[in-house]
């Protein structure tokens, strides 16, 4: 997802807090894993080949669920706390 949102592999991995060789790395497993590359590399940055934009699109339904998930445990547990 950060590659896609910066579109440089080095940017990326800096916002996850990793270092570009293992973000390189964990996205070569997921092309394995997948069978195709997902990000085309040039010299002025990535961009997601066409699998990879619909990885993508599947991941952020992923997450967005797992965001309203924890959204809506949090205000669970404030309703009960406020009683």
């Amino acid at each position: 997802m950060a590659v896609a949102r910066t579109a440089h592999f080095g940017r990326a991995a800096s916002l996850c807090a990793i270092s570009q060789p293992a973000l390189s790395q964990q996205i070569q497993a997921l092309e394995a894993i997948c069978g195709a590359q997902l990000f085309e590399r040039r010299a002025r940055g990535s961009r997601p080949k066409p699998v990879g934009r619909a990885l993508i699109e599947r991941a952020r339904t992923v997450l967005d669920a797992a965001d309203g998930s924890v959204r809506a445990r949090l205000r669970a547990r404030l309703e009960q706390e406020e009683r």
